[in-house]
């Protein structure tokens, strides 16, 4: 996958391989051990062909994100992230409109921070050295044609084993009712927060509570609205993830002890 990446570098700009966990959702539980942090990102830097740099900018928790960007010149990948000064003070720049500058060649965004910043253009230099030194032979190859790819790592947690310094960190986040919340908290967590009944205002100016479950409206919308509905009192093609394999066991145990109770 990523030696495809790489072959179409000039249409993909961003690779994210977001590794498999039990989050609470759908029906797969836990990953094989062999699928790791570290197991992907050693075969992310064999398909790459070179060592990647993925602590030169951090993304929220490392144990929960990792990433990388490269220049890809003439099919051969480069670190476009090293431990420089240079690299340092952009990584930690929080005045950049940095939408601006994905939308742009890797030169004229270089040529445009140097202007923006005039105090980075000695580091700058020095940076643009380096890379041409190793590089300058598919430098001239590609005939000054540089693109830029991205590699990102995202390591969801299992909801019954959630870190709380990972949550505290986290940049994954989801909208509720109440407010943006961690993904994976979300997730292990689901019920409580999709459950939850929801005032929904009218056009007369009245305001009903909707529950998410039945999709049905009540009139008097300051009744129940904290409510979270019990799962199993609900048909169970409403449920979804670990709340429908929970229900649907507990509902075949029913049925084998009534059938037992019958025999008997």
């Amino acid at each position: 996958m990523v030696r495809f990446y790489v072959r179409n570098a000039d249409m993909v700009k961003t690779a994210s391989f977001q590794l498999q966990a039990d989050t609470g959702r759908g029906t797969w539980r836990e990953r094989d051990a062999v699928i790791s942090q570290a197991s992907v990102m050693e075969q992310v830097e064999k398909g790459a062909g070179l060592k990647l740099n993925f602590d030169a900018s951090p993304v929220g928790h490392t144990r929960c994100n990792r990433y990388t960007m490269c220049f890809e010149l003439n099919g051969t990948l480069y670190n476009a992230l090293d431990n420089s000064p240079f690299v340092a003070r952009i990584v930690s720049s929080d005045d950049t409109e940095w939408d601006a500058y994905t939308q742009m060649t890797p030169l004229a965004a270089a040529w445009r921070w140097v202007r923006e910043h005039p105090g980075d253009l000695l580091p700058a230099a020095s940076y643009l050295a380096r890379f041409m030194k190793s590089g300058w032979r598919d430098f001239v190859a590609a005939r000054g044609r540089v693109n830029r790819i991205s590699f990102f790592l995202h390591n969801f947690m299992d909801a019954c084993h959630l870190e709380p310094d990972r949550i505290k960190a986290c940049s994954f986040y989801t909208v509720t009712r109440d407010g943006p919340v961690s993904m994976c908290l979300a997730n292990a967590k689901r019920d409580s927060y999709i459950l939850q009944p929801v005032r929904m205002p009218g056009a007369d100016g009245t305001t009903r509570l909707w529950d998410p479950l039945t999709g049905q409206l009540k009139d008097d919308a300051n009744e129940g609205v904290d409510d979270v509905k019990d799962p199993t009192s609900h048909p169970l093609k409403h449920l979804k993830g670990r709340s429908r394999q929970i229900v649907a066991a507990q509902r075949r145990d029913q049925q084998a002890a009534r059938g037992g109770s019958s025999g008997r």
